[in-house]
Formats: structure tokens, C-alpha cells, sequence
């Protein structure tokens, strides 16, 4: 242990649905991460800023693009507007299936707009500093977008794009842009 400084949680550990492996201890906090956000984050701001509670955006990459996934299919009118940048789809053998699997026994609606991004360069390939085969995250969230249009869930407006030339890390700002001007047109429009 270091003297005199405090360990740090690993944020990942909050945004993973399930537990798995050895270390499941420290996973799968999503749903107490997700209680925080509605009972403690969301009430902060809509008490001290101007906003609008029907137009809730939610934004995340990576885990945290798992996290949103797992709000949308667990409590979906928590935020109208998902924006899941490379989406860890692959945590836990695909385990957001089974989320979205029960979602689909108890409604045929998804009231959401959903934004899908990935990197073209985050597919499976050998990574010597993993020493193994990375994720391919384009298919994961191929399937995930095909997985959701073939249910044919009313409310649901989906949409997704691959950005070319980018990784994981590379595709945040061209995504992320991509995803708000997707999601607020007119708004991106004024300010151009």
C-alpha cells in the first residue's frame, strides 16, 4: 500500500451488468450505479439547473456504453436518447442478451432513440500487449443493433455508424460528435 494516498475504485466495476470470474466481487454495479444516477445525479442537476426531463441524453464509452445499454433495457424512460460508443457488448459471455431477452418477454415497446458507434479498427486482431486476440467490437455492435431492429420494438428509433480509420480510444471525438449531431440536429445546425 502506498503511504498517504488513497486507493482509487475502478470505475468499470460500477458500469458491468453482472459479476464474473474471480474478481466478481468488484463487478457488476450497474444497477447501483443506475440508482445513483436516478436518485441522486439527476435529481441534483433538475433541482439546480434549467432542464428538461423529457429530452435526457445519456452518454457513454467503452463499459460505460455497456452501463447505458443496461439502462435502456432495464429501465428505458430513465433517458430518451442513448448515445453507446463501442459498447462492451462482449462483457460476461454477452450477458446484456439476456437483459434485453427479458426486456422483450414483459413489452413490445422501446420508447428511446438509440446511437450506436464503434471504431472500423476495433475488431478482432492480435494485440502482443494483451498477448492474445482483441474484442471485435464492430460485430458486437452490429449484433446488438440487428438483435434490437429484429424484435421490431415500437418507440424505437435506432441507428448506428462504424468510424473508419479509428480505435477504441480514436473513435471518442469523431463518434461522439456523430452521435449529438444525430441526436440534436437543430441544435447542431445553429451552430454551424
Amino acid at each position: 500500500m502506498r503511504s498517504g494516498r488513497a486507493t482509487r475504485p475502478r470505475t468499470e466495476r460500477a458500469y458491468t451488468p453482472v459479476a464474473q470470474g474471480p474478481t466478481s466481487r468488484v463487478y457488476g454495479g450497474a444497477a447501483a450505479y443506475q440508482t445513483y444516477l436516478r436518485t441522486v445525479v439527476l435529481r441534483h442537476v433538475e433541482s439546480h439547473y434549467r432542464t428538461d426531463p423529457a429530452r435526457r441524453l445519456f452518454w457513454g464509452h467503452s463499459y460505460g456504453g455497456l452501463l447505458g445499454a443496461h439502462i435502456l433495457l432495464t429501465d428505458p424512460g430513465l433517458f430518451q436518447t442513448y448515445l453507446l460508443g463501442s459498447p462492451s457488448f462482449w462483457f460476461a459471455d454477452q450477458a446484456i442478451y439476456g437483459f434485453e431477452d427479458a426486456y422483450a418477454k414483459k413489452s413490445k415497446r422501446l420508447d428511446a432513440t438509440v446511437l450506436l458507434y464503434v471504431g472500423g479498427q476495433e475488431i478482432s486482431r492480435y494485440d502482443p500487449a494483451r498477448k492474445g486476440n482483441t474484442r471485435d467490437m464492430v460485430a458486437g455492435m452490429q449484433a446488438f443493433a440487428s438483435r434490437l431492429l429484429e424484435r421490431g420494438y415500437g418507440g424505437l428509433q435506432l441507428r448506428s455508424t462504424v468510424i473508419e480509420g479509428k480505435n477504441h480510444r480514436s473513435s471518442v471525438r469523431p463518434g461522439f460528435a456523430w452521435a449529438v449531431t444525430e441526436a440534436l440536429p437543430s441544435v447542431s445546425a445553429a451552430n454551424h
